[in-house]
């Protein structure tokens, strides 16, 4: 839309984009680097937290048993959310214990999280063909 560019945010977003293809052009390894520590670090904080700290909340909130909550190991349980997702796979689990599930919404419980998969994907294919390229001698 017309609006898009008007907000600083989207602004920083698209500026810092141009340096980005920049740098994945110019330094490969640095640029996977840097997409690492900016998606992993905030990426394991926020499934502790979710499971550790704001499942907890609900699960009591919900009258359910805090104990049968962490020891839920089965593939809905605080453990499995943060495992499982850790890695980013592309079926991404959104379910934490079943809290959601009489939401008007479905049973997700952090929806958003399911592009990081993809966003990963892309960084790679990105990084691998510039860096073939680069050895290639087209770039």
């Amino acid at each position: 839309s017309r609006y898009l560019l008007r907000t600083p945010t989207s602004k920083e977003y698209f500026r810092t984009q141009f340096i980005n293809q920049g740098k994945l052009k110019s330094e490969p390894f640095d640029f996977l680097t840097n997409r690492f520590l900016r998606i992993w670090p905030a990426l394991i904080f926020l499934l502790v937290f979710s499971a550790f700290v704001l499942g907890p909340i609900l699960v009591q909130l919900n009258g359910q048993s805090l104990r049968n909550y962490l020891l839920n190991f089965d593939s809905t349980g605080p453990w499995t959310y943060i495992f499982h997702n850790i890695f980013l796979p592309v079926d991404f689990q959104n379910n934490l214990s079943e809290l959601f599930d009489n939401s008007p919404n479905g049973s997700n419980f952090n929806g958003s999280l399911w592009t990081l998969p993809l966003e990963i994907r892309a960084y790679l294919i990105c990084f691998f063909l510039i860096f073939l390229g680069k050895k290639l001698g087209l770039l």
